[in-house]
């Protein structure tokens, strides 16, 4: 049920991202009449829709794993794609290599893949299951 809940997710998630890159100008001319401010909201929504299939299905993993009262995986995800992978890859990216917020924006993407390979390895191979409350209704 998990591998249809994250396969749906994502394709769902990717159709509409696509949908949204041809509006992402218009988007942003929405949000600011400032030429350079459209411009970085333009860059931080390409990165945006490029993470956000990544992104649904972590959102799906963790819920399959808090259902099931399994937590730590998802504690543990998060501790380590944000802690250890995201804020400093963050700021080299952005302050040591790009000089730019396009440096922040992929040190997102990158962490969101680490954490989506720790969550799909513990949903394939942790006895994550073993959390799972298994009393009998009366």
């Amino acid at each position: 049920m998990a591998y249809a809940m994250l396969l749906f997710a994502v394709l769902d998630m990717g159709l509409l991202t696509v949908i949204l890159w041809f509006l992402r100008h218009d988007l942003a001319a929405m949000m600011s009449p400032d030429p350079a401010v459209r411009e970085e909201t333009v860059r931080y929504l390409v990165f945006n829709f490029l993470s956000a299939p990544v992104m649904v299905a972590n959102l799906v993993l963790v819920g399959v794993f808090i259902g099931a009262s399994a937590t730590r995986y998802s504690m543990w995800s998060y501790l380590i794609s944000v802690w250890c992978v995201r804020l400093p890859l963050s700021w080299w990216l952005g302050h040591k290599v790009m000089d730019s917020s396009s440096g922040v924006y992929w040190a997102m993407i990158i962490s969101q893949i680490v954490q989506f390979a720790q969550l799909f390895w513990t949903l394939l191979y942790a006895d994550w299951k073993r959390y799972a409350l298994t009393g009998r209704a009366s």
